[in-house]
């Protein structure tokens, strides 16, 4: 596995207070969910809400299959550096996306199930995103899209070889 710096990302952020608390801690990233689905979806945050983020934390957006205008036109209006695509979202949306100015995460959700041959299939699909995506976010394989709190078994990234950080 290609040795990466390490990045702490905080997701699911939508109190104010708790916005501020986390910021004081200085996390890489902090994630804002526009999944309606989810429940910790973000709804009506204004963006004075985290205009007054340090700068050095990036600002991200969390969307699912979501069209590609809408998450265009909330990442202007919330002032995202980055956006991060936890649906089924193809290489050529990540590339507009990309290409729009914004840091591109690409999520990825691993299993437990399975061995070594279908890993490495799942790696190879994922070299169709390498130059339109900055990040792979790697999650736990759940019921439907997002994260699930829970942690996938890390040694099944044994194989990845990619230059792709995560």
């Amino acid at each position: 596995m290609p040795n990466k710096t390490l990045k702490i990302k905080i997701c699911g952020m939508r109190d104010p207070g708790n916005i501020s608390t986390i910021a004081g801690l200085h996390p890489d990233y902090m994630g804002f969910i526009y999944y309606s689905r989810s429940k910790r979806f973000v709804g009506g945050l204004l963006p004075g809400s985290i205009a007054g983020l340090p700068l050095n934390i990036r600002k991200t957006g969390v969307f699912v299959n979501s069209d590609r205008e809408e998450v265009l036109s909330i990442a202007e209006n919330m002032g995202f550096h980055a956006i991060q695509l936890h649906g089924d979202e193809s290489p050529d949306y990540c590339r507009e996306i990309k290409e729009s100015g914004l840091e591109v995460i690409k999520v990825f959700s691993i299993g437990n199930e399975g061995g070594f041959d279908q890993m490495k299939d799942f790696f190879k699909q994922m070299e169709d995103y390498l130059e339109h995506c900055n990040l792979f976010l790697f999650d736990t394989a759940g019921q439907g899209y997002g994260g699930t709190g829970q942690k996938f078994e890390w040694e099944r990234l044994s194989e990845y070889t990619l230059e792709m950080g995560f």
